[in-house]
């Protein structure tokens, strides 16, 4: 959407460029290195000093070029993972045709899912979900919904689901959190959804209930892991939600 500035006829231009940008420069009292278009000369001759200095050119792309990146976002995220469990094995019953058609109505469902319950796709993996909510209960409601549908659609899914903190970077999430729920779903049985205690520890008083799935070292993460698997008869109404 064009600006007043960009909209306006160009013998107004430095007019209105003066009055959005003047105010703030005329609060400087130190000397300044301001970078603006030939075109856009709006300062007074006795208040500037234009130059073609290539040294100083340079010095200022030196600067731009090693100026510190801002640091990643981080953020307490609930990160969910789903794995379609044995998939070689569908594919080979169904045939390559009929698999990428299961396929199709699986993205579907799982996109639809995510949405529904607030959470975000971050990215699809083969068969699999790489998916974020800021909210466990929500995460839970959401895995249990995809394996409804997925066994609607003559498979099952896996789910790992884990809270903590994640780095952000772009649309992509990544960090120590993101490793463990990985390393969850590859332990959860088939149709079952699986979560850290840390989760477990969250929902407190949520009526989501969790049977003990043991203590378990997960590969490349430091420590033991408590893993509980969620009671499907004990999980709340996923959220409310019309498909269109």
């Amino acid at each position: 959407m064009p600006t007043p500035l960009h909209s306006a006829a160009p013998s107004s231009r430095p007019t209105l460029f003066e009055a959005l940008v003047g105010g703030a420069l005329a609060a400087i009292a130190t000397p300044s290195l301001i970078l603006y278009r030939l075109s856009e000369a709006f300062l007074m001759r006795d208040e500037s000093r234009s130059t073609r200095d290539e040294s100083l050119l340079r010095r200022v792309e030196e600067v731009l070029a090693t100026r510190p990146r801002s640091r990643r976002a981080r953020m307490l995220s609930t990160v969910l993972f789903t794995d379609i469990a044995g998939s070689t094995r569908r594919v080979s019953q169904l045939g390559d045709t009929r698999w990428r058609e299961l396929l199709e109505a699986h993205d579907l469902s799982v996109r639809w899912q995510v949405a529904a319950h607030g959470g975000r796709v971050v990215k699809s993996l083969g068969d699999g979900y790489l998916t974020v909510f800021d909210n466990p209960a929500r995460a839970i409601r959401c895995g249990r919904a995809v394996g409804d549908d997925a066994e609607s659609l003559g498979v099952q899914v896996k789910v790992g689901i884990h809270t903590g903190e994640c780095e952000a970077m772009g649309d992509d999430v990544a960090g120590l959190a993101v490793h463990i729920a990985a390393r969850v779903v590859s332990k959860a049985c088939p149709g079952e959804v699986l979560a850290t205690s840390a989760v477990r520890d969250m929902l407190v008083g949520s009526g989501i209930a969790f049977a003990d799935r043991g203590a378990h070292e997960l590969r490349g993460v430091p420590g033991v892991w408590s893993l509980l698997a969620v009671d499907h008869g004990a999980v709340p109404e996923p959220a409310e939600a019309t498909r269109s």
